[in-house]
């Protein structure tokens, strides 16, 4: 069996379709945590006691909260060569040189998943005319 995914030519084919204008609203369906790898699902009907889903996966990328991470350990970096005079304090905040802060900074291990913005495939989309909004859905 073919896996099947909402493909970029299937969206076209559905704004075609319809003759969506260009500020047409998208939406996507509210998924629940359930769904996903490692879930715990043990509060669902008919589970055990730390029972976990098997369900879907999720396609991690490096997004905003990555790249905060990254900007963060810089800045400490920066607050060091502060402290060591090699920086001027004018090139870092405060926050990451001032020693009444020493013990409130820590580094943001960047390998941590968790970081990471998780994505699902899209299954189809719809456009909905009563609410004039084109809809992704990632349910089959």
């Amino acid at each position: 069996m073919k896996e099947h995914y909402l493909s970029v030519g299937d969206l076209l084919k559905v704004i075609k379709d319809n003759n969506l204008p260009h500020d047409t609203r998208v939406c996507y369906n509210r998924i629940e945590d359930s769904y996903f790898d490692g879930q715990d699902i043990s509060m669902l009907a008919g589970q055990k006691p730390g029972d976990k889903s098997n369900g879907w996966s999720t396609i991690k990328i490096k997004g905003d909260t990555y790249y905060n991470a990254v900007n963060h350990n810089e800045k400490l970096d920066r607050g060091k060569l502060v402290n060591e005079g090699k920086l001027d304090r004018d090139e870092v905040g405060t926050y990451y040189w001032h020693d009444k802060y020493k013990d409130s900074r820590k580094y943001i291990d960047l390998e941590d998943e968790s970081i990471l913005e998780q994505y699902i495939e899209g299954f189809c989309a719809f456009y909905n005319k009563e609410k004039n909004i084109l809809c992704i859905t990632a349910h089959y």
